[in-house]
């Protein structure tokens, strides 16, 4: 769950520059980690 918390933290980041697929990739990690 800690592992999620820290890829969406990312995603926020990623997102404030710019990178949306970057961002995206984070979301998409921060599910799968949630999922599992």
């Amino acid at each position: 769950m800690e592992e999620a918390f820290a890829n969406i933290e990312e995603g926020h980041a990623l997102m404030d520059e710019g990178n949306e697929m970057g961002a995206a990739l984070r979301y998409y990690q921060a599910f799968l980690s949630c999922a599992r």
